[in-house]
């Protein structure tokens, strides 16, 4: 219906690494058999309370502008996967941005209702996401971006820094990939088993 600009991806979260069940388009350059984005993640660590969202704006790694919505697929109101629109804009928004700067009336000021988001709105709403068909590189997307959130001590990663970090991927879904552990053990630098310990901690503090 939208043409080779819009990609629908439906996704089983019974499957971890390999999500993607049906895909029809090519905006993000995935398959069937796919990964899910750190979206999908957010989504499980919400479990059945997630909710859809509309209308995102996110950025690809190679700069195109894509606007998504994820709508949550439940059955007896238990989440079971979802149902993603990706539509690239990258050109839309150019455009409109090449138009706004032709006319003495600001493009904001021109009543629509539903206007393209313009080069400075993007900006306030842009989010890099990675989509790949491999969830490992999802997950060190995730990490890489969560630690330069982190402050770090002389360059270090101290416990209480670490325990921050952790807490944060958790809340974002990361943990529950299976494969979660070992890779962040293996980007911080320790051993499986302090993850796991940090993770019990966790829950006790939570608890």
């Amino acid at each position: 219906m939208f043409g080779p600009n819009c990609e629908v991806v439906v996704h089983d979260f019974s499957k971890e690494g390999d999500s993607i069940v049906a895909i029809s388009g090519n905006v993000t350059g995935r398959h069937i058999g796919g990964s899910m984005s750190k979206i999908g993640l957010q989504i499980r660590a919400f479990g059945d309370d997630a909710q859809a969202s509309y209308l995102y704006i996110t950025r690809l790694p190679d700069g195109r502008v894509v606007r998504s919505s994820t709508i949550v697929l439940r059955s007896d109101g238990k989440v079971f996967g979802a149902f993603c629109i990706n539509y690239e804009i990258t050109g839309i928004d150019a455009a409109a941005t090449a138009l706004s700067h032709l006319r003495s009336v600001p493009m904001s000021d021109i009543p629509t209702t539903e206007r393209t988001p313009l080069a400075e709105d993007v900006s306030q709403v842009l989010h890099d996401i990675t989509f790949a068909d491999d969830v490992g590189q999802v997950l060190h997307e995730l990490i890489t971006e969560e630690m330069r959130a982190i402050p770090l001590v002389n360059g270090r990663l101290r416990k209480p820094e670490r325990l921050q970090l952790l807490r944060v991927l958790k809340r974002k879904g990361a943990f529950t990939l299976q494969r979660a552990v070992p890779q962040v053990a293996e980007h911080l630098g320790v051993s499986r088993a302090t993850i796991y310990t940090d993770l019990h901690n966790l829950r006790s503090q939570d608890d």
